[in-house]
């Protein structure tokens, strides 16, 4: 139904909802840890088996097995035992009816708007200063619908399609582990792994993937078809 109400709207093509998919597995392909180490042509997407019009198979991500893990620790602590380390700028999580209909749209996430709004400002900066983000594309349309909830793009379909959301385009790179589409989606597991790899991006350890001189990462992990959110900023050290 989002999808369809996008398309309808002239918010997002068919093609810049696909190319979610495209962008994800772009970067898994340099991802060790991911799923699906392969890149795939738009026409791929578009023309694998459907699921529900407009999805197909591949836009959706896979259930996966997996896990991820961090160690928190106040930052002063945390400079007496390693050299590299991160701060967590700001976390902040929003809520929102879980019943589509009583929602005032059905083509923006409004507890992403509301927890990214809360965390740019605790961390006193904008959506432009971010580097890198790792965002819930569980399905192809939720990672379109990001991009334009956390404002990082005015249109996410076409950020994904002109390879703007890339780690070597020079500006703010998308889902770099592969996001869930490549990466994998081990559901309890999926928030803390984006987490992770912000961590190596803003460290200088993602290679083949590396994000250069990347200094905040923002992930956005979401549940209940948007019901819940949770924004995360962290920022290099």
């Amino acid at each position: 139904m989002i999808a369809r109400r996008m398309i309808h709207e002239g918010i997002a093509t068919r093609e810049g909802i696909a190319a979610c998919a495209v962008n994800s597995h772009f970067h898994g392909e340099f991802n060790p840890d991911a799923q699906f180490r392969k890149a795939i042509k738009l026409e791929s997407v578009l023309r694998s088996g459907p699921t529900c019009d407009p999805l197909t198979v591949f836009d959706g991500a896979p259930i996966s097995d997996g896990a991820s893990a961090v160690i928190l620790c106040p930052l002063e602590d945390a400079r007496k035992y390693t050299d590299t380390y991160v701060k967590v700028a700001a976390v902040s999580q929003a809520s929102d009816t879980l019943a589509m209909t009583q929602r005032q749209s059905f083509t923006s996430f409004a507890a992403t708007r509301v927890a990214a709004a809360d965390a740019y400002k605790a961390a006193g900066i904008t959506a432009a200063d971010i580097d890198v983000a790792e965002v819930h594309d569980d399905f192809t349309v939720a990672g379109v619908m990001a991009l334009q909830d956390l404002g990082l793009y005015k249109n996410g379909g076409e950020a994904f399609l002109d390879g703007s959301t890339r780690f070597d385009s020079g500006k703010t790179a998308v889902n770099t582990s592969g996001g869930l589409k490549a990466k994998g989606y081990p559901i309890g597991a999926a928030g803390v792994s984006q987490i992770v790899e912000l961590y190596q991006q803003l460290t200088g350890r993602a290679d083949g993937r590396q994000v250069k001189d990347a200094k905040y990462g923002l992930a956005q992990s979401a549940g209940g078809t948007g019901s819940a959110v949770a924004v995360s900023i962290l920022e290099a050290i």
